[in-house]
């Protein structure tokens, strides 16, 4: 009996071989898929990230453009109020000079006398301003003709 229970032991020995070559298989399987599916995700994040960067730059770059368009619109937005300052400052030139030029040239009469030209530029000096220049030429002015439209005064004899 010895030799069937050395037969036994050696069956017994062979299964529990056995029973570990499967379960080293098992665990290596098992660690096989983990490892894959760790590959597969860093893989997935490795992707997600790539999009994010892409998307990050993008809108940065968007962002750079309109900053560029901005700075375009202020550039531009500068030079016409520039240019309009300056043709404002043009405008103001001619209807001084046409102002100027319509008083030197008006002819100032009164009842009975002889029509003087009167002339604003030598009148006023550097120091009065334009405003002051023109007050004073319309002070001189007066209406032509309206005796013709007001009926004199009649007063009542006593």
């Amino acid at each position: 009996m010895p030799m069937n229970r050395l037969d036994e032991l050696d069956r017994t020995v062979a299964s529990m071989h056995e029973f570990m070559e499967m379960e080293s298989a098992r665990r290596a399987k098992r660690e096989l898929r983990r490892r894959e599916r760790d590959e597969a995700r860093r893989a997935v994040e490795a992707t997600r990230a790539a999009e994010e960067e892409r998307a990050s730059r993008k809108l940065e770059k968007q962002r750079k453009r309109e900053e560029e368009q901005m700075m375009m619109v202020k550039v531009v937005e500068v030079q016409l109020s520039m240019n309009l300052g300056d043709i404002r400052e043009e405008i103001k030139a001619e209807v001084r000079k046409a102002v100027a030029d319509t008083m030197i040239t008006m002819v100032v009469t009164g009842k009975g006398k002889q029509a003087v030209a009167k002339d604003l530029s030598s009148s006023s000096s550097g120091a009065t301003s334009d405003v002051e220049a023109i007050t004073e030429g319309t002070w001189n002015l007066s209406i032509q003709g309206s005796g013709a439209r007001i009926p004199p005064l009649v007063t009542a004899p006593r």
